[in-house]
């Protein structure tokens, strides 16, 4: 370095700081799986008007010799404190960003008080700062260093040892420190050999072994990234981001790449340190509760795929939004079952004439976004007998067509799950107790209406030895589904001889209704057909359903309401809406119960409707309050699922008010807490209830406002 360079930035290192040639500008880091913006680093550019730019390599090398490198990263620090502040008070997107310390920021200063300090000021959570060492830290002053590092831990940062695999040290910096990341240095990426990918293969693995994450600096083309996401490398930074650092301010980055949400990068974190470093066919799907998509997969999971003459995992990903009906309900049922049990889940599957058993296990997320490890076994081929391969012949087309297939071998007085969507049953295993194991499968599975139907159906297993071989036997049931709706299902009990002893074959697939959209228009044209064009002359049957709902409405005093899926309001019953003091039904349509205000507690009140909107499960006699006609009430309400065929597309709800009750109604009065003239609160009732509304104002952060008025007689 020129001395004339060096001696003007010792010289002129405070003023850059005050007039503002030094600036902080930020490098995006990209989550590997995705593309998306999850990091930034901080770093301090010095824009000279007499030398120009000067090089972040030469100050910061000035800066440490004179042990002034603590003055810049504070600088640093409270640059990016501030500017996660304004991102937050203006509601734009965050995420972590990184800060780079040196050794001599620890000898000279704490770091872990400095930040709590900036962050305690400008209310920034500890778990958006991310601190960043270098490996050549642990060279000197090993034992600051590393309590440094413990204490900044402690403190809620996250720290990650920078340039990892520059130099002597890395391994020994792992042994005696306990760090969250390790980000691999560019160096790797100059000369990009077959040496340099098993090298960065074991590192991987041995991160992974370690539980630490994993990040790359200087990634420079494709072909890099791709094989870093094959083996598992969360984050990536470099010339493959083809973009310098600046300021964050800057839209271009949001443009470019947009940026993860704080649940995003929960979940992702959680998921990157699956070990896909192994000789097993792994990939990582994300799954938004619809469909799957791959979003990686090591070397040995895409060459099943090659098998399966899948080129690309974009080919791949193609065909997964493209299955057939019946192979999307078995993969949809079999990401259900693992994200419930949270425990790897198998069923088998058939591709271009070869048998697989896919492996999902839910590793993380939440409703909506979850990701799973999938693992790959194909099945081999040995040599059938001509029997054998027929049976194999028949399953593979069968499977094409149907979600669920149990062979019941009679003589055996066993059942093999081939392929199960509805019960939570593996593909492969078997079930001992013929007629044992349908009692439980009506009970389970079967609407309680059609259990003795769907018994009587299933009691020909028993005569089997009088049923003609080939012969088939249809009827539908309706399916429960876990959100308590139900699903008619096309059941099919076919008779055939194997291996000398008479079995059956039971195969299940949705009825076609279940599968049309203009289903309610197709049903009344085949309800014609069969000559059902009017309702039976049974003048008991003459009364609709439509008509009763009318007059239930109408003329009852029950309080009822009916709302959407979202929770808005969709329709009242003239007795509601006397109660609340509506006069006009536009004023409720299309509102929740936070834009009316009615509840001390909107946050109980929505979870237990979305435990009724999500799950199908109702409510009986739920106890809460309310707010009505200038005072709060008791009220005990129930609330139960709208289905629209198998989907839930809102609820209906009832409420009474328990002051109503007249044994209420008299202990109030005992209690002298309302006025026997007014039938409103007395000044004891006034205090209580003032108490309570506090009480709300406090836990559930409820405003209220209070007013007294003095009549004069």
């Amino acid at each position: 370095m020129d001395n004339t360079i060096l001696d003007y930035i010792a010289s002129h290192f405070k003023e850059a700081l005050r007039s503002g040639c030094i600036t902080v500008c930020y490098e995006p880091v990209l989550r590997a799986l995705t593309g998306k913006i999850c990091a930034f680093e901080a770093l301090a550019r010095w824009h000279d008007a007499q030398h120009g730019d000067i090089p972040p390599q030469d100050f910061v090398r000035v800066l440490e010799a004179q042990n002034r490198i603590h003055l810049l990263d504070y600088f640093v620090a409270k640059a990016t404190v501030q500017n996660l502040h304004t991102r937050r008070r203006q509601e734009l997107p965050i995420v972590p960003v990184i800060l780079n310390l040196s050794r001599r920021d620890f000898l000279v200063s704490d770091p872990a008080g400095v930040l709590n300090h900036l962050t305690e000021k400008y209310q920034v959570p500890h778990a958006y700062l991310q601190i960043e060492i270098t490996e050549t830290a642990f060279v000197e002053d090993e034992a600051i260093i590393a309590q440094a590092i413990s204490h900044l831990r402690q403190e809620g940062y996250s720290v990650t040892l920078d340039n990892f695999g520059e130099g002597h040290s890395s391994l020994a910096a792992l042994q005696r420190s306990a760090i969250d990341e390790i980000s691999l240095d560019g160096i790797f990426f100059d000369n990009f050999t077959e040496a340099t990918r098993q090298l960065l293969t074991s590192i991987l693995l041995m991160a992974k072994t370690l539980g630490i994450h994993t990040a790359a600096e200087g990634v420079r083309t494709e072909e890099q990234a791709d094989f870093l996401r094959r083996i598992g490398c969360e984050k990536m930074q470099g010339p493959i981001c083809r973009t310098a650092a600046r300021p964050q301010e800057d839209s271009t980055f949001a443009q470019s790449y947009g940026f993860e949400t704080r649940l995003e990068q929960q979940i992702f974190h959680r998921a990157g340190l699956t070990n896909l470093v192994t000789d097993t066919p792994t990939a990582l799907f994300s799954d938004d509760g619809t469909h799957l998509h791959i979003l990686t997969a090591n070397a040995s999971y895409q060459k099943m795929l090659r098998l399966s003459h899948f080129d690309s995992l974009q080919e791949a990903n193609k065909i997964l939004l493209e299955l057939p009906q019946v192979i999307h309900v078995r993969l949809r049922a079999l990401a259900d079952a693992t994200i419930r049990s949270h425990q790897m889940e198998t069923e088998l599957f058939i591709s271009n004439g070869r048998y697989f058993y896919l492996k999902l296990h839910n590793i993380a997320g939440t409703n909506g976004f979850y990701i799973h490890r999938a693992e790959l076994q194909f099945l081999q081929q040995g040599q059938e007998s001509s029997t054998d391969e027929e049976y194999d012949h028949i399953v593979r087309h069968l499977m094409r067509f149907y979600h669920d297939i149990y062979l019941i071998d009679n003589q055996e007085n066993c059942i093999e799950i081939i392929t199960a969507s509805v019960t939570s049953k593996r593909a492969g295993s078997h079930l001992h107790g013929i007629m044992t194991a349908f009692l439980r499968f009506a009970r389970n599975y079967i609407c309680p209406d059609d259990q003795r139907r769907f018994l009587q159906y299933i009691h020909r297993l028993a005569q089997v030895n009088q049923t003609p071989l080939a012969s088939t036997k249809f009827d539908l049931f309706r399916v429960k589904l876990p959100n308590g709706g139900a699903r008619w299902t096309n059941f099919s009990l076919t008779s055939f001889q194997y291996n000398d002893h008479p079995c059956q074959l039971l195969c299940l697939r949705e009825f076609v209704f279940e599968e049309l959209t203009d289903r309610d228009r197709l049903i009344n044209t085949v309800m014609a057909s069969y000559g059902f064009t009017t309702l039976p002359e049974d003048p008991e049957r003459q009364i609709t359903d439509a008509a009763l709902w009318r007059t239930l409405t109408q003329f009852s005093s029950r309080k009822l309401f009916w709302k959407d899926r979202d929770g808005h309001f969709c329709g009242a019953s003239p007795a509601f809406l006397r109660y609340y003091g509506i006069q006009n039904i536009n004023e409720l349509i299309g509102k929740s119960d936070r834009d009316l205000g009615w509840h001390l507690s909107d946050t109980y009140m929505d979870q237990g409707e979305m435990t009724v909107l999500q799950k199908g499960e109702p409510i009986h006699n739920g106890h809460g309050r309310c707010i009505a006609r200038g005072r709060q009430h008791a009220i005990a309400f129930s609330k139960y699922p709208i289905y629209q065929g198998s989907e839930i597309v809102g609820l209906l709800g009832e409420f009474r008010d328990v002051e109503e009750d007249r044994s209420y109604h008299q202990l109030q009065s005992k209690l002298y807490l309302i006025d026997e003239e007014t039938n409103l609160y007395n000044y004891r009732g006034m205090i209580l209830a003032s108490v309570e509304f506090a009480d709300n104002l406090r836990q559930n952060k409820v405003g209220y406002v209070g007013a007294m008025f003095a009549g004069v007689r």
